[in-house]
């Protein structure tokens, strides 16, 4: 039997990466991820994908409505010099808009869902940012489904 967070999380990756978008990266499934990576351990940028929640609610005596909620860890070394930091925080930003724009309309294959929501937070962890030169966003988004 398979989980439906799971397979949302899964489908997700596969829609990420069949799109375009102005940073290149391969959206990856993990059961677990450890968001609070140092610079040392980035060699590159990192879109990491976990099913993150479920809440299921009767519709009716043979119909529930599942929200699935799935976190998106975006992350990237960008340094810590204030004036490359400063740019490459608005790059990053800017790539993270990206994302929510082609969340928000794509469609998952294989997964009749519709698409509720996103939450971006944090926009980007400051500390990591300062501390570490690390480049981190997290974004949280629903889906809903029926089943039976």
């Amino acid at each position: 039997m398979s989980s439906l967070p799971i397979d949302i999380a899964k489908a997700l990756v596969v829609a990420l990466n069949g799109e375009t978008f102005s940073q290149v990266f391969t959206a990856e499934w993990h059961a677990a991820v450890r968001l609070k990576l140092s610079a040392g351990d980035l060699d590159s940028l990192l879109v990491n994908v976990v099913a993150a929640s479920r809440t299921m609610l009767p519709i009716d005596r043979e119909t529930d409505q599942n929200d699935v909620d799935i976190s998106i860890g975006i992350q990237k070394k960008i340094g810590t010099r204030t004036t490359d930091r400063d740019e490459n925080v608005e790059i990053m930003c800017g790539f993270v808009e990206e994302l929510i724009d082609a969340i928000s309309r794509l469609q998952l294959p294989g997964i009749p869902s519709q698409y509720v929501g996103i939450e971006n937070e944090p926009i980007y962890d400051t500390d990591q940012l300062v501390e570490d030169g690390v480049f981190t966003s997290i974004l949280n988004v629903t889906y809903r489904t029926m089943t039976e």
